[in-house]
């Protein structure tokens, strides 16, 4: 269990690596990679009162988590669609926003607040890694140079990279249960999941430290 926390803890304070990189970039922040900031910031208030909640009142905490699922999903979907070619930006934001009500229906008649987001965590994560590969494709079929030196790329792949095992880790508990096997793979696969958020918030660190691709609007001048 202490390991576990420490690698939440750890988890948690990498995302100050984004928040900060972006703040430094803040003159050439697009709207896609403030959204992108926006939701860091969110993921790291989440993290914050889940373990106040958890660790010093003793209360349980997971109802945070279906909030963020909420209030992250639409943003972050927003963000990878402003990657996209012009033809397909619209279907995406609108997908954005099916999205988002999609997770009040299901909050509302199937999802627990006390329990673990068994049906809107992987799909939430489904939809982000659908967003992410037609980010992927649709600008690496159409962009000119490298894609190590472009924002959406590494955005893109550390969405794949972190909801891809999102995605699968629920069923992939559900699956250990089911064949008598307790307790390790649970706490195996929360930790790989850490270690995930990780790597995926230096890659987000990276697009945010690159110059703006063409396709996202600009945000007016922070002084």
């Amino acid at each position: 269990m202490e390991t576990y926390i420490y690698f939440a803890v750890s988890a948690a304070a990498s995302r100050l690596i984004p928040l900060g990189t972006g703040l430094w970039r803040r003159r050439t922040l697009t709207f896609a990679t403030a959204m992108l900031m926006l939701f860091i910031v969110l993921s790291l208030a989440g993290d914050v009162a889940m373990f106040v909640l958890g660790r010093v009142f003793r209360r349980n905490n997971l109802w945070v988590s279906h909030l963020l699922i909420g209030m992250q999903t639409p943003i972050l979907l927003l963000a990878l669609s402003e990657w996209m070619p012009k033809g397909s930006t619209k279907t995406l934001r609108l997908g954005a926003l099916a999205a988002f009500g999609a997770w009040i229906v299901l909050t509302a008649f199937i999802e627990s607040p006390e329990r673990f987001a068994r049906v809107t965590g992987p799909l939430q994560a489904a939809v982000f890694c659908l967003y992410a590969i037609a980010v992927l494709i649709g600008r690496g079929l159409t962009s000119e140079g490298t894609m190590l030196r472009s924002d959406w790329f590494w955005v893109s792949s550390g969405v794949l990279l972190l909801y891809g095992l999102t995605a699968v880790h629920r069923p992939l508990l559900d699956l250990f249960t089911s064949g008598g096997v307790q307790g390790i793979p649970a706490w195996t696969v929360l930790k790989a999941l850490m270690v995930l958020q990780v790597v995926a918030n230096l890659m987000f660190a990276r697009a945010l430290s690159l110059p703006a691709n063409p396709i996202p609007r600009p945000l007016p001048a922070v002084a």
